[in-house]
């Protein structure tokens, strides 16, 4: 039962997407066509072969009309059906009268991989299954003996050589299409996840936010304290400087949930220079922790203590820095 409504629901994918092809496989599919006809108009005019110059001319010029036809009114069926109905003309054209010596009825072999390609998988099926099964009747019942005389050999044995490929060409083409169905579907859940991810961040975010600057606020108000010990008054600026770290973190998960969904921006404000450079040395000094290395800090006394841009990213890309150094120094000092 499972298998039975898989097959159904293919099915039903394939029915949907019978006109699934791009402007582009459109234009290729003509521009294919006319540059054959042109160069079998070509050679079948050399040749003498006067009427099947003609044909392969006339096939050029349908193509060129419907291709033109289509750029007009940009309605795909009737580049399909002026395509399909020609080229279904032609070939019955060529299994009946042979062309050159009974050659142009190879051109036959040609339609299932190129209908299959450039159309959709459903259409380039049954066009192929029509001309198929028309050419089948054609050579087996006493029809053939209307129009080129074939060899018994040659009329046993075509249509059966076409149905395999024809078959062969569907097998593979039905694998790329459910491969590429796949495919999509794989990317559309990573694509959801990947956004899961991105609000799942983006509200633990904000919820630690909340508490931690409500935590960082109340060391604000202790500290303005002026009976405070030295003890005390350490150990309230040291929250207040961890606080502030982990605000930091918050931000880099906000900012990490932004670049993911394309809604990163730069926020350009007044900041103290020498009030940032504070917070980043009182960071880099817990990171160093029990290292024993020296942390120099070089700053030219011209820069204004006043600057403008994002402070934010200018402290998240010194910290880094700042922070790399500290982990792979030994020894010695780290001086920026």
């Amino acid at each position: 039962m499972g298998k039975k409504k898989g097959f159904e629901t293919t099915l039903r994918q394939i029915w949907n997407e019978r006109y699934n092809f791009g402007e582009n496989a459109l234009d290729s599919f003509g521009i294919v066509i006319i540059c054959v006809s042109i160069g079998m108009t070509l050679v079948n005019y050399f040749l003498g072969v006067y009427h099947m110059a003609m044909v392969t001319l006339a096939m050029g010029v349908w193509m060129a009309l419907c291709v033109l036809v289509y750029h007009i009114s940009k309605s795909k069926k009737i580049i399909f059906f002026g395509a399909a109905a020609f080229i279904i003309g032609l070939m019955v054209y060529f299994v009946v009268d042979g062309g050159v010596n009974g050659f142009s009825v190879v051109w036959l072999f040609l339609l299932p991989p190129v209908s299959m390609y450039f159309w959709s998988l459903y259409y380039g099926t049954l066009i192929s299954g029509i001309l198929g099964v028309f050419t089948a009747i054609y050579m087996w019942t006493p029809l053939h003996m209307m129009g080129y005389i074939y060899t018994p050999t040659f009329l046993h044995r075509f249509p059966i050589v076409y149905f395999a490929e024809m078959t062969m060409c569907l097998i593979v083409n039905y694998f790329n299409w459910k491969y590429k169905h796949e495919q999509e579907e794989l990317l559309q859940a990573a694509e959801v996840a990947n956004r899961s991810k991105s609000d799942f961040l983006a509200n633990m975010s904000h919820e630690i936010r909340t508490p931690m600057n409500a935590i960082m606020g109340m060391c604000e108000l202790v500290l303005n304290e002026e009976d405070l010990s030295a003890d005390v008054r350490d150990n309230c600026n040291n929250i207040w400087i961890s606080g502030k770290n982990l605000l930091g973190i918050i931000n880099d998960l906000l900012d990490f949930s932004k670049i993911e969904s394309g809604k990163m921006e730069l926020v350009s404000e007044r900041y103290n220079l020498a009030s940032t450079l504070n917070d980043i040395i009182n960071m880099a000094m817990a990171r160093k922790g029990d290292k024993d290395i020296e942390i120099m800090v070089d700053c030219d006394p011209n820069i204004p203590e006043l600057l403008y841009g994002d402070e934010i990213r200018i402290r998240q890309i010194i910290v880094n820095i700042l922070t790399n150094a500290i982990k792979f120094t030994q020894s010695g000092g780290v001086r920026f």
